[in-house]
C-alpha cells in the first residue's frame, strides 16, 4: 500500500511538472513576442526605423512615451523620462531615469541611467 502511495505521488509530481513546463514555454513565447517590436535608431547620423532584433551596439535609440524598450540601453539624454519596470523589480511606480554616474557596486536595478529590455516608457523622452 505504501508503494502505491509513492507511485501515485510521483505520477502527480510528473503531471504538475509537465503543466508548469508548458506554462513556462508559453511565457517564453509571450516574451519573444513582446520583444519583437520596432525601434527608432540613429545610424551614421540618419534616423531609421528597424526591427528590434536588428538593434546593434553603437545604435542611438530614440525612446518616448508609449515605447517598449527594445534592448538594454545606457541613457545619454533624458527629458522627464519615466519607465515602468514592474516586471523586473515588482515596484508598481514608474522609475524616473537620470544621467547620474553610479558606483560600480550599485545593484543593477538601482542604476537609473539604464533602460531595460521590454520595459515601457510611461512619460518623457530619451536616447
Amino acid at each position: 500500500s505504501e508503494v502505491i502511495l509513492i507511485v501515485l505521488v510521483v505520477i502527480i509530481n510528473v503531471g504538475i511538472g509537465l503543466i508548469q513546463e508548458g506554462r513556462a514555454e508559453k511565457s517564453v513565447e509571450s516574451i519573444k513576442n513582446m520583444l519583437s517590436s520596432r525601434a527608432t535608431v540613429i545610424r551614421s547620423g540618419e534616423r531609421t526605423a528597424v526591427d528590434s532584433a536588428q538593434v546593434v551596439p553603437g545604435d542611438v535609440i530614440l525612446i518616448h512615451s508609449g515605447d517598449r524598450i527594445p534592448a538594454d540601453l545606457r541613457l545619454i539624454e533624458v527629458h522627464t523620462l519615466q519607465i515602468q519596470e514592474a516586471m523586473l523589480t515588482g515596484e508598481s511606480n514608474p522609475v524616473t531615469k537620470k544621467l547620474d554616474v553610479f558606483p560600480e557596486d550599485t545593484v543593477l536595478a538601482d542604476r537609473k541611467n539604464i533602460a531595460f529590455t521590454a520595459t515601457m516608457v510611461t512619460k518623457g523622452v530619451g536616447r
